[in-house]
């Protein structure tokens, strides 16, 4: 069980990191499979789902993407890296 404060989420986490070390959203990437990652993927940040990705982050990704994220065909790491070369930050 997590006791943590009801505007605690992965997004807010993810922000507050990225500030800290001083990277801008077009910096970062946030990748994920879960409901849980939903908060991740609505921040200004690009973004991967994967292959493997779970039902509710699937509907909302048709509900709610946008050009931002990728949606990878690819499992887990394969999932990460397919969107890495997607947006241009690995050499083909």
């Amino acid at each position: 069980m997590d006791i943590v404060p009801v505007r605690a989420n992965k997004g807010n986490a993810l922000n507050y990191v990225r500030e800290k070390l001083g990277f801008s959203p077009d910096e970062t990437i946030a990748c994920g499979d879960s409901g849980n990652d939903i908060a991740l993927f609505t921040q200004n940040t690009m973004g991967i789902i994967v292959g493997n990705a779970r039902s509710e982050l699937l509907q909302w990704h048709k509900r709610q993407g946008s050009d931002r994220q990728y949606l990878a065909q690819g499992h887990c790491a394969a999932g990460i890296l397919e969107g890495l070369n997607h947006f241009g930050w690995t050499e083909h």
